[in-house]
């Protein structure tokens, strides 16, 4: 079986395991009433308790934070794992275009002046074309330049059609990486909205026996931050950067997505 469709069959199951999980759902009575209860045993105790920094905390509020947390370090971390290969390759392969696309340049200059250089030979007649007509002999010049660079324009297309495939390549794994960056980052995003609602419910029940429930916050203050999903994207900002911007410029330059195959 071929490596790429291998990987990205295994990305693809990874998101959709993930997606499946992460589905926001309203809370369930069963998930209800334990909060409501434990929100109302804490509210008679003054807690939440207003901490130093200005939060309002408890132990129940602390815990729920860091369930979130931990399910965004494993999500993040096992995503980290599963594309490691991806972005090895898409790595190998940004190299590789950069390398390319220099060579081309090379090739391109080399044919520039071969054609400057053939070009200036005119339409002067050689031995035994007399009898030519000026549009004979016009036409013999043009067929022997074509042939003189045809072999350094065979060169500059075989470069640019190496070139071609490795970025649709690259391309194609980067975009990869990115449905895979927003699956887990969707995940994430629904177990935040999750841990929100189950907050809350805590929260509205201990403002009812709550001594200072008239001086808390209408909604829980204790702020909830995706440190993993930050974390990971600062490993990976400065090489998706440069990715996506040889990708641009090249495909600016080719335009490999919009290219459509001959039959």
């Amino acid at each position: 079986m071929d490596n790429n469709y291998s990987g990205r069959t295994d990305i693809s199951k990874m998101q959709n395991r993930m997606l499946s999980k992460g589905k926001t759902k309203r809370l369930s009575l069963f998930e209800r009433i334990p909060l409501i209860i434990a929100g109302r045993s804490d509210g008679s105790r003054g807690l939440p308790r207003l901490s130093e920094n200005g939060d309002w905390t408890s132990a129940i509020l602390n815990r729920e934070v860091h369930s979130y947390k931990e399910f965004c370090d494993k999500a993040w971390g096992k995503l980290q794992i599963d594309i490691a290969e991806r972005f090895s390759k898409l790595g190998y392969l940004i190299d590789e275009v950069k390398r390319l696309e220099a060579n081309a340049e090379k090739a391109r200059e080399r044919l520039d002046e071969a054609a400057k250089s053939i070009s200036s030979s005119g339409k002067e007649r050689k031995h035994g074309e007399e009898r030519l007509s000026e549009s004979q002999v016009g036409s013999r010049r043009s067929r022997e330049r074509a042939k003189q660079l045809q072999p350094l324009k065979s060169a500059v297309q075989n470069i640019e059609s190496e070139l071609k495939d490795c970025l649709r390549e690259a391309i194609m794994i980067k975009n990869e990486i990115s449905e895979a960056n927003k699956a887990v980052r969707l995940v994430c995003k629904r177990v935040m909205d999750h841990t929100r609602q189950r907050m809350d419910v805590y929260w509205n029940s201990s403002m009812r026996t709550h001594p200072e429930g008239a001086n808390m916050p209408v909604i829980p203050s204790l702020k909830i931050v995706p440190d993993a999903e930050l974390l990971y994207f600062k490993q990976h900002k400065s090489f998706l950067e440069d990715a996506e911007g040889t990708i641009e410029y090249l495909n600016m330059k080719y335009d490999v997505t919009n290219e459509k195959e001959v039959a």
